[in-house]
């Protein structure tokens, strides 16, 4: 469902169905987002791509409204797409389909149509007498419209459009292997028993690994040879015998032949049987993968297999020239030649030879078979061969002889400096990034190299890093693919600098640079250069430079393959050395910037200047003096930027427009940027990134509710795929509002709430701790304190400001500080609150009918006022009432009440006898609980003086009474009006006696209790 809500008011909208097995793109175009209530699509049928357009237009419409509409015909018809479809309630009654005739303020929109080819279909009237709805398409020969009758609940009639598709009949037949069956010790036998003279005499690298490679085939031949099945559709996840197979196909083909409504109740029933067959199937794998020792890898791969993912197959591809092809091989070819054409051309004029940077050299790398089998422990067992045909769990569990048969080739290969050549082509599949999917310009390549040349690569990378860290020959901006480093410490430093010059309210700019098709465009002739330059030297070098040349790349879609065409530039992005040789080669970019501050991470660059506000002239200034460094840099290594996909982000300053250029264009300023999968803004605000992460966050948990029956299954993948998300970076935008730290609650509370067969009365802290969980902001709390001490202590990010660290570690400090104190005072609440109802229940023994017992007076008249803060909601309504013991009477009855500072609050007055033992007694007639806690406080004492007409002798009583704290700090007021909290004594002629009692005698009880 896609769906696109009006603005203001209530209802309307647009909104289109689509089955599950198509996907589709909303279309995001400004001049489609004028136009109000619309909504457009591209979808990918199995064959075709196909455009479609939802539209409504009022009846009172204003002329800026039409023109927005034909602006947005006009450019929907520019698209490249063959088939469009637009439908709507356009209100245009008055148009006339038949003779093409209109009024004057719609002659314009009819105009559109006719000029860009749009067919009209409806013809019969959809609302009483006019036809108001309406139907476009372009492409479309065979369509058939048929007006209906009205749809429940409106008075418009429904409008059924059928049309037919020329198909493209893909290949739904894929080649596998049986290795789950393959025997290993049968395997190693079985190798070991071939003929490896050949082998071990030769000299040349590229003779040996053609031996092993056939000797490996021939294996893998016998024991699991190739067979063909039909590709998995993905859908409902159905497991369909043959026999239900051919049984549903030809209750479909009765049905279309004699539409005897009989048979779909026939099909319905099959469905429900295989549906209940499946969901028993779904619930015993779950079970397996629960008990499996390896279960975090088979759940994954059943959520993998149960929300498939995979790529339709592509059918149709749109070239760059607006042409279409359909032809499978044909698409591969116009595949690979797109991938090439971002190539360099290296001319024959290099730049002199560059210092270089170090006294020590690298030329040599040992390769040995403890090496070999560490690196092979580490494959990952996939049952997807190589370019070679090689698979990796063969290589992973082939036998004991596979290390050093592979030592022999790596060997001859090293010491002669000769790359292998069966291991210089890569396999290329094309990966949809977004968009069209018919455009082939919204593919990157994928490639897949040989698994044997990857286990060497790994070794000579260890080894190359481990040299470059050693003599300090990478930038230290530089954080990917290092040890130690990575897109969070690129980050961390990041922030660190940016947040330090805006509190010191400094101006600061920022510049993210894209460039163009980075990993591709490296020349090999130079990247030697610089690799001179950092110290590596022959045979090493020799073996780099056997290693970028003469490669090849073959396109592969489905079984059909493209031709292979050489690389002739670029490092392999899918392969292990790629990265570290792109970062050797940009590395020396740092050394331009004289200005600015880089950062890094791979071919993300970040440039950040920042200077204060009132320099800002002189600041542009050296602004372009950079960019232009950047320009000259580019032209001498042929590396080139993008302007239209840079950005620059600015805080408290402001940069014209089109002031800053890169090649001639400029670089367009953004309010908010995403970088590195985090967003911001540029007020450092976290809140669209928060918004973001939390719909992403809750796909990726209905994708676990849906595909799961048992909890623990869900329980396990929440913590393998949805922590991970909510937890990246946490460090950076921990300072969060409190709206977004509770949106991200949220998500915990709402799945462990879900989760079924625990119980559902449970709180959210109740929860956690029966599901083992700690809360989201515990969790990164913690994460941030780890990260603080290998800040501190591990001495990992040298760079990283002391006084940022400092400051910091004070607030996590005064954090946890804080933590502790609310634990110690809940911990003492609860020792009170026991003790009170210790209290009350001996209390309850001696007087029965009392709720509360406030204070036992000899004679007076007393005020008493109670408060509790913060105010549980029951007991804002609670009827209170007063008595005197032992006699009953009642003296006051009331009840509770807020004031305005947000306190309950309640008053009565007490007159008391003298001689007489009484007591105040606060009876609460609606309590959810026995012993539910009500913290009263005698407040203040109102003209404490004897009452001669009470009832008792006055002679008994004394003439006055004072109230006074027994502890440290008595108040300084007078004695006729007392502020006294906690333990009081009573002093009067003749008379002390303490508020600590225990007993109904002339002694006072502390206004404190339950």
């Amino acid at each position: 469902m896609f769906r696109k809500n009006r603005d203001a008011g209530r209802g309307g909208g647009c909104l289109i169905y689509l089955r599950e097995q198509y996907s589709a793109t909303i279309l995001d175009e400004p001049c489609l987002d004028r136009i109000d209530d619309s909504l457009w699509l591209s979808v990918a049928t199995e064959s075709r791509e196909l455009l479609l357009g939802c539209v409504y237009r009022p009846p009172n419409a204003s002329q800026d409204a039409m023109t927005n509409l034909i602006n947005g015909l006009n450019y929907v018809s520019t698209l490249p797409t063959q088939y469009k479809i637009i439908g709507g309630d356009f209100n245009m009654p008055n148009i006339s389909w038949t003779s093409f005739t209109a009024p004057a303020n719609q002659a314009e929109f009819l105009a559109c149509i006719q000029v860009n080819g749009w067919r009209q279909h409806v013809l019969e009237p959809t609302r009483l007498d006019h036809t108001l709805d309406l139907i476009f398409t372009t492409g479309i020969s065979s369509a058939k419209v048929s007006v209906l009758e009205r749809f429940p609940g409106s008075d418009h009639n429904v409008v059924n459009l059928m049309f037919d598709l020329k198909a493209v009949i893909a290949s739904n037949i894929v080649s596998y292997r049986q290795i789950k069956l393959i025997d290993w010790n049968t395997f190693a036998t079985l190798l070991r028993s071939l003929v490896w003279d050949t082998f071990f005499l030769t000299s040349d690298p590229s003779i040996a690994t053609e031996v092993f490679t056939e000797h490996f085939r021939f294996c893998m031949n016998i024991l699991a040879p190739e067979k063909s099945k039909r590709r998995r559709v993905c859908g409902k996840n159905w497991t369909l015998t043959p026999k239900e197979e051919r049984k549903l196909q030809n209750l479909k083909s009765r049905y279309r032949k004699t539409q005897d409504f009989s048979l779909i109740i026939q099909m319905h029933k099959m469905f429900d049987t295989i549906e209940t067959r499946t969901k028993m199937l779904h619930q015993n794998e779950e079970k397996r993968a629960l008990n499996s020792k390896e279960k975090s890898f088979e759940l994954m791969q059943l959520l993998k297999r149960r929300n498939c993912t995979r790529d339709p197959i592509i059918s149709v591809v749109t070239l760059q020239n607006k042409t279409t092809v359909d032809d499978p091989v044909t698409i591969c070819e116009a595949f690979n030649s797109y991938f090439a054409a971002s190539f360099n051309i290296e001319e024959n004029v290099l730049p002199s030879p560059l210092p270089v940077k170090t006294n020590t050299f690298l030329s040599h790398v040992t390769v040995d078979a403890v090496k070999i089998r560490s690196q092979l422990a580490t494959i990952k067992p996939s049952y997807l061969p190589g370019p070679e045909g090689i698979h990796p769990v063969a290589l992973k569990h082939g036998g004991d002889d596979i290390p050093f048969l592979l030592l022999n080739i790596y060997t001859l290969s090293l010491s002669l400096g000769s790359f292998p050549l069966q291991w210089k082509n890569s396999i290329i599949q094309p990966r949809y990034k977004g968009g069209s999917r018919q455009n082939i310009n919204n593919y990157r390549p994928i490639n897949h190299t040989s698994i044997c040349s990857r286990v060497l690569e790994r070794i000579i990378k260890c080894r190359m890093v481990e040299f470059l860290l050693s003599q300090k020959l990478i930038n230290l901006s530089q954080h990917g693919f290092l040890s130690k480093r990575s897109c969070m410490t690129c980050q961390l430093e990041f922030f660190d600098h940016v947040t330090i010059s805006a509190d010191s309210g400094n101006a600061v700019v920022i510049i993210l640079l894209d460039m163009q098709k980075a990993f591709d465009r490296v020349p090999h002739k130079r990247l030697l250069i610089k690799m001179a330059s950092f110290g590596i030297r022959d045979p090493l070098l020799s073996w780099f430079a056997s290693y970028l040349v003469d490669r090849t790349q073959t396109v592969k879609i489905g079984d059909n393959s493209s031709t292979p065409r050489p690389v002739t530039s670029g490092v392999i992005q899918g392969s292990v050395l790629g990265p570290l040789l792109f970062l050797m080669y940009i590395d020396d970019i740092c050394e331009v910037i004289k200005h600015g501050k880089l950062f890094l991470f791979a071919d993300d660059i970040k440039l950040v200047y920042t200077f204060p506000t009132g320099d800002l002239n002189s600041s542009l200034g050296n602004i372009r003096e950079d960019i232009m460094s950047l320009e000259s840099w580019c032209q001498t290594w042929l590396m080139k930027f993008s302007a239209n996909k840079s950005t620059i982000v600015t805080h408290g300053c402001h940069i014209p427009e089109d002031f800053i250029k890169l090649d001639g264009h400029a670089i367009p300023t953004a309010n908010s940027v995403r970088d590195l999968g985090i967003r911001y803004s540029n007020s450092f605000n976290f809140a669209e990134h928060i918004s973001f992460l939390v719909a992403k966050t809750k796909r990726t948990i209905g994708y676990i509710r849906h595909s799961f029956f048992f909890p623990a299954a869900r329980l396990h993948l929440y913590k393998l795929c949805v922590r991970p998300q909510l937890e990246y970076c946490t460090f950076i935008y921990s300072h969060l509002r409190k709206s977004d730290r509770l949106a991200l609650e949220s998500l915990q509370r709402a799945f462990t709430k879900g989760l079924v067969g625990y119980p559902p009365s449970l709180n959210y802290r109740e929860r956690c701790q029966t599901l083992k969980l700690d809360p989201l902001w515990l969790r990164r709390l913690k994460l941030n304190l780890a990260l603080m001490y290998n800040l501190v202590y591990s001495n990992k990010f040298k760079r990283v400001s002391h006084k940022w660290v400092e400051k910091y570690t004070i607030i996590i400090i005064i954090i946890i500080i804080i933590i502790i104190i609310i634990i110690i005072i809940i911990i003492i609440i609860k020792v009170q609150l026991k003790l009170f109802e210790t209290l009350a229940q001996k209390l309850a023994v001696q007087c029965p009918t009392s709720d509360v017992i406030l204070a036992v007076a000899p004679a007076g008249r007393l005020r008493w006022e109670f408060q509790r803060n913060p105010i549980p909601v029951g007991y804002i309504h609670r009827d209170i009432h007063v008595e005197l013991l032992p006699l009953g009477t009642p003296l006051n009855q009331s009840k509770a009440r807020l004031n305005s500072e947000g306190r309950l609050e309640f008053s009565v007055d007490a007159l008391f006898h003298s001689g007489d033992c009484r007591a105040v007694v606060l009876k609460v007639l609606s309590r959810p609980a026995p012993w539910h806690p009500l913290i009263v406080t005698l407040k203040s004492v109102v003209n404490v003086k004897a009452s001669p007409n009470a009832g008792g002798s006055p002679d008994a009583a004394p003439a006055s009474t004072t109230w006074q704290r027994s502890d440290r700090g008595a108040d300084s007021r007078s004695t006729s009006r007392r502020w006294f909290q906690q333990q009081w004594r009573y002093r009067g002629p003749g008379v002390s006696a303490s508020l600590k009692r225990e007993q109904c005698n002339n002694t006072e009880t502390v206004a404190r209790a339950i």
